[in-house]
């Protein structure tokens, strides 16, 4: 004998497991899982910053409230959205190769529906849905999805306290491992409680109320970790834009702690939409102010009173109407934007209106910069509050917009991608190579880790191998170890572990 491959049986003979193929696989190529249990090729994209030509999303349903969210389990954007004065829609993407793919409209709620807003339970996978029917009652659903559609519970309504807001939000709050509702009361003060996911139902805490007064639409979020939340919004008294902090440290309800004006200048009442930046531990805020003309500003803060400068994208700083933010993980102190704002402005004498996508970059100081925008559409007509949404799926690296249109029979909506600089890879699904050729969603072998393949050539024997960025084999070393070579055509596979 004179290699240790001579030792082994002919093809590795075990650890090989059997795979449908998504797309053609050549023999001795490296692959990666999917979600769906299919394995596809290794590979590394550049991506080139842009936005793609909007699309019809819905051609005859009318969408005059718009809601996102992202599935980590499906690894798809989940669009809900309504009328309201009709039922209450959603639509399932999903990219494939670059390309986003919705499935048709399917309804959460087959009765008249309004202001959606969508989250996601990352304990027990499932989607959350809020709305209010035709008398301004708040219904929570509780969802199962799947890459294609979502079977919902009942629907649960809130409290009476809740019954007479014209806005509601919701966020999970992975610390407590419980939905967070937030909704105002007759009196416009601000009210939160939690919801606890149980199956397709969802039981509810005690209020806590904040005694001073909020128009127009509020927001949510909180931080994976840590139980601790931002609402933002208008205060009634003077309208300048605030955020309150939210605790999540008892058991029995969410509780608000304490007010921090963010803008000492009156804001317009329909929003002030706010993203977490957990590569920094940061708070970006979007507003527009209710004087002049209108400008929109970015600004960001820790959540403990400290703030950047706010500021303003250049030259886009008019008569704005609505916004939406985003965070681009993977662009994370990058060069391109780690954030992406959406934002629907007028000008000019016939008072056109523009859909933008501005990506912001933040400094050590927090203080925002703008980095080239992009223009989704010249002519677009948005009809109302909560009529712009937008989403980021990390898994393609690419954000969704979405935006009614009243320019459209019915007002329907439109769909455009942002792409950001840099690159998407599924290297880190890698979970063998192939035993022979496989055609597309054909059935074939894969030798698994643990496993042998021996339908290499040219390797080294002695030498580790690592799955390079294009999927291939090299010596080059990268985070991906495939194995070492212990003949020149047979690759002895790592371990899981």
């Amino acid at each position: 004998m004179s290699n240790l491959s001579e030792l082994l049986p002919s093809g590795g003979g075990q650890n090989v497991g059997s795979f449908v193929a998504s797309g053609t696989l050549t023999n001795g190529q490296t692959v990666a899982l999917k979600s769906d249990g299919k394995v596809e090729a290794v590979f590394n994209t550049v991506l080139t910053e842009g936005v793609t030509t909007p699309t019809v999303i819905d051609p005859t349903n009318q969408v005059a409230y718009t809601t996102s969210v992202y599935d980590p389990l499906n690894k798809t954007v989940i669009i809900a959205y309504a009328g309201g004065s009709t039922a209450g829609y959603y639509i399932i993407g999903s990219f494939s190769g670059g390309t986003l793919t919705y499935t048709s409209p399917q309804t959460f709620d087959s009765s008249t529906s309004k202001i959606p807003r969508l989250a996601y339970d990352t304990d027990n996978n499932k989607v959350v849905i809020i709305y209010t029917n035709n008398n301004n009652q708040w219904r929570t659903r509780i969802g199962t999805p799947t890459a294609t559609s979502i079977t919902w519970g009942s629907a649960v309504a809130w409290n009476t306290h809740a019954l007479t807001s014209s806005t509601g939000d919701v966020a999970y709050c992975p610390s407590v491992q419980k939905l967070v509702f937030l909704s105002r009361n007759s009196s416009n003060y601000p009210e939160i409680f939690y919801g606890t996911v149980s199956g397709t139902s969802v039981s509810y805490s005690t209020y806590d109320t904040y005694s001073n007064g909020y128009q127009g639409d509020l927001r949510l979020v909180f931080k994976p970790t840590g139980g601790v939340g931002l609402m933002t919004g208008a205060v009634s008294s003077n309208n300048y834009g605030a955020y309150i902090t939210i605790t999540t440290a008892s058991t029995n309800r969410p509780e608000f702690v304490t007010q921090t004006y963010f803008r000492s200048q009156a804001v317009k009442t329909y929003g002030c939409p706010v993203v977490y930046d957990s590569g920094n531990d940061r708070y970006l805020i979007s507003f527009t102010l209710n004087s002049g003309s209108n400008p929109i500003y970015v600004i960001s803060t820790d959540g403990a009173g400290n703030f950047g400068t706010a500021n303003t994208p250049e030259n886009l700083s008019s008569n704005n109407f609505e916004s939406d933010l985003v965070y681009i993980s993977s662009n994370s102190g990058g060069t391109t934007g780690n954030f992406l704002l959406t934002f629907a402005y007028y000008y000019g004498a016939t008072g056109t209106q523009v859909m933008e996508a501005q990506p912001i970059n933040l400094s050590a100081s927090y203080d925002p910069t703008f980095p080239t925008s992009y223009q989704i559409q010249n002519g677009a007509d948005i009809s109302s509050f909560n009529s712009l949404t937008s989403v980021y799926d990390p898994n393609a690296n690419k954000a969704v917009v979405v935006y009614n249109d009243i320019n459209l029979t019915p007002n329907t909506g439109k769909s455009s991608v942002y792409t950001p600089s840099g690159s998407v890879t599924n290297v880190s699904g890698f979970i063998g190579i192939t035993g022979q050729a496989i055609s597309d969603t054909a059935t074939g072998n894969v030798d698994m880790l643990g496993g042998i393949n021996s339908q290499q050539t040219s390797l080294v024997i002695g030498s580790k191998y690592y799955v390079q960025d294009n999927g291939t084999l090299g010596t080059t070393v990268t985070s991906t170890f495939a194995g070492q070579a212990i003949s020149a055509t047979t690759l002895n596979i790592r371990d899981l572990t």
